[in-house]
């Protein structure tokens, strides 16, 4: 064999050898970007919101206007999937209502919220988080009147909890855009908050 035939052969298995090389590493990184994508989709909603906000802010109030968005979201989303599980399955119809009332003032805050959060470049869940999942599946377990007081229970201390929020939004965001949407969405929430304590205190009576 002459020597060019040589260096040919030797240079032939040297590219090979690259090729192959190649193809394990970039198939590794495939494998792990596709591991990485599934963890990510298998985890909770707002965890994945709240790392993505981390990631991309600096800024200690960009974080806690982030955190409050978050917060809303995971909110509302809950409150629409129990909503939902409230017009099918509550006994009476004042409790339906408050369900339907309660679905239709969540998806509309819920709309403006995305437009702000997208204006904002701020990650919210989109998607009913683990905890609003465990809460609609315990509320599913109920059923009667004992599903419609345990609902309204839930929607009073849902009500209060995202009340507050939104009042600690009008009171310490210095993000003018951000103050005036919580500040606009205040009243509705009230007026919610007082038709779940209606329900209550008349089905707690039973």
């Amino acid at each position: 064999m002459t020597t060019s035939m040589k260096n040919y052969l030797n240079l032939s298995t040297l590219f090979f050898q690259i090729l192959f090389l190649a193809a394990v590493v970039l198939g590794a990184a495939f494998l792990f970007s596709g591991s990485s994508c599934n963890s990510i989709k298998g985890r909770d909603s707002k965890a994945v919101a709240c790392e993505l906000n981390e990631a991309r802010f600096d800024n200690s109030e960009d974080i806690k206007n982030a955190g409050y968005l978050v917060n809303v979201a995971e909110i509302h989303l809950k409150e629409i999937h129990l909503a939902r599980v409230a017009q099918q399955k509550a006994k009476h119809i004042d409790v339906k209502e408050l369900g339907k009332m309660i679905e239709k003032m969540n998806a509309n805050t819920l709309n403006a919220l995305s437009i702000l959060a997208n204006k904002k470049s701020i990650s919210i869940p989109g998607s009913t988080t683990i905890q609003g999942l465990e809460a609609a599946d315990f509320l599913n377990k109920k059923s009667g009147i004992s599903f419609d007081k345990e609902y309204c229970d839930m929607m009073v201390v849902s009500q209060k909890r995202i009340i507050d929020i939104f009042e600690d939004i009008v009171d310490e965001s210095e993000d003018a855009e951000i103050k005036i949407w919580a500040f606009c969405a205040l009243p509705a929430l009230r007026k919610h908050l007082d038709y779940a304590l209606i329900c209550q205190k008349k089905y707690a009576a039973i």
